[in-house]
């Protein structure tokens, strides 16, 4: 009982002792500091400048105060001094990164911060690719595309820009000679920026895709750095988990990455590719492999398409050459295992049906000698990737309306995210002309622009499908509006000023891996 008293004395003495507290505690307010005025997404190109102006906004006092100041980009405090940054030419990195500025209190220690992206292109990460031959040499250009925006984001318009042999710009040597053509390819990383493959005789090259400096000799990524006997390069692709070069005798060498995450992470083999009954390819077709799960080539010794599956779900089951072995094909669709017409063109696009079977199509045009007619041909195609297995589904096998103004020599084009298909014609292939796929039977649309009689040698489509790249043979190249409106109203957006030499092939440089999985913003 005693220790029970003591117990409540105590508590009574110390509940005395709260109510006499008259409250001798000092409290302060804290002066809140908000950041604004900072984009979130900030992009620039390689070597521009980037100006960042914050708005700081105190709710107590903003006179009477102590800061400090940090800007964070890539992990690294490049400023500690002011509430401003001002870069004269930015060359920190290339790609997206999360940035900071960082605001601290002094008499306080609260610190405020403000998130924000920064996205650096490349000095030639993205635009239009030409490949030229001018003085018997290889040469390399790059037409430029440049979107002013105002304060709002608003697009105000687009500058272009040419610049003319720019690997000897850059890397202070010639390219080489004998030029082929030109292929943009990514590794599995989603941030990676797309190297550039220049095919040419004289021997191939990988260009970095931000700066279009030298990566390697293509020679050198041959198991013992050295080109297999009697290779004569023809075309390439290069999907994620393999590679394949094509030779100018059929033959193929593949090789396989290591490392999909980085470049040059596995190396040719020394001896060509084998299928069962052998094989000797023709073409190969570029699909869209992240949807198709697989690639295609045309196997003009046994007149039939071969898959190689690529996917990282399954990577062991990738590369090896299969047999497309369908079944149930309509009575006038070709078996595309015993072809008995002649690949003018095969190329792939993205399916716009939601609900069809497989996002990914090809379409293709046919000429069957025997009948002097020329076909279009369209099936839908993917790789199961826990089998391996090729399905594809057949959709028409047509003649080719415009198939008069074929003639063997014609250059052709599909996008792959519109309806429209382009192609040159004409005595001299001086013309250009589209039409639309749905259309099955109408007449192609001439594009009322005047080439002044030279000749189409190639033809682009940019990501989006909203223009095309159109090189000469004079050198010169246009860039045409392919909108819906833009098509009826031929519309030339832009044509080069300088002499390019004879230009063999165009691209449309998308940059980012990002923007060759999705399209462009």
């Amino acid at each position: 009982m005693k220790k029970i008293y003591i117990w409540i004395l105590s508590l009574s003495v110390l509940i005395l002792g709260c109510m006499d507290d008259k409250g001798n505690y000092s409290y302060s307010e804290l002066n809140k500091i908000t950041i604004d005025n900072i984009a979130w997404s900030n992009s620039i190109n390689y070597g521009d400048p980037l100006n960042i102006t914050p708005e700081l906004s105190f709710s107590l006092d903003s006179v009477n105060v102590s800061l400090s100041y940090e800007w964070i980009v890539n992990g690294v405090v490049i400023d500690s001094t002011s509430p401003e940054l001002h870069i004269e030419s930015f060359k920190e990195f290339v790609g997206n990164r999360r940035c900071y500025f960082r605001v601290e209190d002094n008499s306080t220690g609260m610190k405020y911060t403000a998130e924000f992206m920064v996205n650096v292109s490349g000095t030639y990460q993205a635009g239009w690719l030409i490949l030229s031959e001018k003085d018997n040499k290889s040469y390399l250009s790059y037409v430029k595309e440049q979107k002013k925006e105002d304060d709002d984001g608003n697009l105000i318009e687009i500058v272009y820009g040419e610049e003319t042999d720019v690997y000897k710009n850059v890397n202070g040597t010639d390219l080489g000679s004998e030029p082929i053509k030109l292929l943009e390819h990514w590794s599995s990383n989603y941030s990676s920026i797309g190297e550039i493959l220049v095919l040419q005789k004289s021997g191939s090259v990988e260009l970095d895709g931000s700066a279009l400096t030298k990566a390697v000799d293509t020679e050198l990524e041959f198991l013992g750095e050295t080109y297999p006997a009697n290779f004569v390069p023809k075309d390439a692709l290069y999907p994620e988990i393999c590679g394949y070069l094509l030779s100018e005798d059929g033959n193929v060498y593949s090789r396989r990455n290591d490392v999909p995450k980085e470049y040059h992470s596995g190396r040719f083999m020394a001896e060509p590719m084998r299928a069962s009954g052998g094989m000797r390819i023709s073409h190969f077709i570029p699909t869209l492999y992240l949807n198709s799960k697989c690639i295609l080539m045309f196997d003009e010794l046994n007149h039939r398409y071969l898959a190689c599956m690529d996917t990282d779900y399954k990577p062991k089951l990738c590369g090896e050459p299969t047999v497309i072995s369908h079944k149930d094909y309509p009575d006038d669709f070709s078996d595309l295992n015993n072809m008995t017409r002649e690949i003018v063109f095969a190329a792939s696009y993205e399916n716009p049906d939601p609900w069809a079977d497989y996002e990914n199509s090809v379409f293709s045009i046919l000429y069957d000698r025997t009948e002097n007619q020329y076909y279009m041909q369209n099936f839908g195609i993917g790789a199961v990737w826990y089998t391996g297995a090729i399905n594809i589904a057949p959709d028409y096998e047509i003649p080719f309306p415009d198939g008069d103004m074929l003639n063997g020599n014609n250059v052709f084009a599909i996008s792959r995210k519109t309806p429209y298909f382009f192609f040159s014609a004409g005595a001299n292939q001086e013309k250009l002309y589209w039409r639309d796929m749905n259309d099955k039977t109408g007449k192609a649309h001439l594009f009322d622009i005047d080439f002044e009689g030279h000749s189409i040698t190639s033809i682009a489509v940019a990501m989006n499908g909203d223009r095309i790249g159109v090189g000469l043979d004079n050198g010169i190249f246009y860039l045409i509006d392919a909108t819906d409106v833009g098509i009826w109203k031929s519309n030339v957006l832009y044509k080069t000023k300088n002499d390019m030499g004879k230009i063999k092939h165009v691209i449309f440089k998308s940059g980012a891996r990002s923007v060759f999985m999705w399209g462009e913003e």
